[in-house]
């Protein structure tokens, strides 16, 4: 299965800004995710509006999962959706940067990744 990760506040450190996530922490912890929910992705940040209403527009047309990182790419997504009239099935994730707190909890992480394989596996079939 392909999903879109959508994230907020890319890092300084990125090796490409046209690549979401590429050459960070960040992405070595999402590649680490993707792998567990045995999902095939392409990621970009929310900040950029068009882009984020074609990539949008793309998951809606070939009924592709969005996973939002972070609660502004939440946000963006949902207001965005909303304000067009998009329904994409949308699910949530912490940022995975190795800034972000939420990510200490190693048993709620996993719960929630488990938890999200658990509905994209459904979703699948």
């Amino acid at each position: 299965m392909k999903v879109l990760f959508v994230g907020d506040q890319p890092s300084r450190k990125n090796d490409n800004p046209a690549i979401a996530f590429k050459g960070t922490q960040s992405g070595v912890t999402l590649e680490k995710w993707a792998t567990f929910l045995g999902v095939t992705y392409f990621a970009i940040n929310s900040h950029s509006e068009p882009e984020l209403y074609s990539s949008i527009k793309w998951a809606e047309q070939f009924n592709q999962p969005i996973i939002t990182l972070g609660a502004s790419a939440k946000q963006r997504v949902e207001s965005l959706c909303h304000k067009n009239g998009l329904v994409v099935e949308t699910y949530h994730l912490p940022h995975p940067s190795p800034l972000n707190r939420k990510l200490n909890d190693k048993p709620k992480l996993f719960e929630t990744l488990q938890e999200l394989k658990d509905k994209l596996t459904r979703t699948e079939k």
